[in-house]
């Protein structure tokens, strides 16, 4: 509604960082579910996809001149938009993404996050679920994106040649801030969690991947493979906001372990490792982004 969009744009006045905690597969979410939580924070919830899976109350206007369709989307996905202050300092996540696979545009893939900083957000930080490809990388292991693989076929800048969302043909080069991943690898060090490395594909699903797609997608460098993500880096690079990307294994990619690969599996893993992600992120914003320091390097 009217007031519930005015309401967030309010909370919003003044924060710096947001969050995107989402999943892999059909019922993703678990890692959103979980969210990056903080014993002393407070936290405010607008909801942004209402009991049919549509947007709730982030629209387009005067302030927000980009496009949203009411379409259906993945209900796996918690919609939730939750401002939170953390050590005097105000950030704000967004539980669940919406996903090409469910049928939607590329532009209401991105839509949120480009409402969203549009609002001043400077920093993103972008989680996913992803199988593990590369070597070394098992369940439960958490990996920086260090590049990403678009293999989605879509791209949400086609069309906004002259947008006043930026350049049509952004440097990519670096899309994943490395300052942030230094911050974040120090924080992880401090923490005793393991943080590897790593190139992300993103591929549309919604089904899995075959063996023979996952010897491709090795050959091609990539270390995981998921369904998202890659689309709303794209959208905040056009943006010049910084982004620190972050992908929780929950699983052996097809053809590289034994057995099959059930999503309850998947599940399981990110249920198991949802907090240690969230106690890295927490440590992050704590560390960095709420110190001062520019987060679009």
């Amino acid at each position: 509604t009217g007031a519930d969009h005015r309401r967030t744009f309010r909370g919003l006045r003044g924060c710096r960082v947001f969050t995107a905690a989402t999943g892999r597969g059909p019922a993703p979410g678990v890692t959103g579910r979980k969210g990056l939580r903080h014993a002393g924070s407070s936290a405010v919830r607008y909801p942004w996809r209402n009991q049919r899976g549509r947007t709730a109350c982030l629209r387009r206007g005067r302030r927000n001149p980009v496009r949203a369709e009411s379409q259906p989307v993945d209900l796996g996905h918690r919609g939730q938009l939750i401002l939170e202050d953390v050590q005097g300092g105000k950030f704000c996540r967004l539980l669940g993404r919406a996903h090409l696979y469910e049928g939607l545009s590329v532009q209401d893939v991105v839509f949120p996050v480009r409402a969203i900083a549009l609002w001043g957000v400077r920093t993103f930080i972008l989680t996913n679920a992803a199988g593990g490809i590369g070597r070394g990388l098992l369940p439960g292991d958490l990996m920086l994106i260090t590049d990403h693989l678009n293999l989605l076929g879509e791209n949400p800048l086609v069309g906004t040649v002259g947008d006043e969302l930026g350049d049509q043909f952004p440097d990519m080069s670096v899309s994943y801030s490395s300052e942030l991943m230094e911050t974040a690898e120090l924080c992880a060090s401090e923490l005793g969690v393991g943080l590897k490395r790593g190139v992300y594909a993103a591929v549309k699903g919604p089904s899995y991947e075959t063996p023979a797609e996952i010897r491709m997608l090795s050959s091609l460098g990539a270390d995981a493979v998921g369904m998202s993500t890659v689309p709303e880096v794209i959208a905040l690079r056009q943006m010049n906001r910084g982004i620190l990307g972050i992908s929780l294994i929950t699983n052996w990619a097809a053809g590289l372990h034994d057995g099959e690969l059930r999503h309850e599996d998947v599940l399981r893993v990110a249920g198991r490792s949802a907090q240690m992600l969230a106690r890295l992120g927490i440590k992050v914003i704590e560390r960095h982004l709420l110190s001062g320091a520019p987060g679009s390097g």
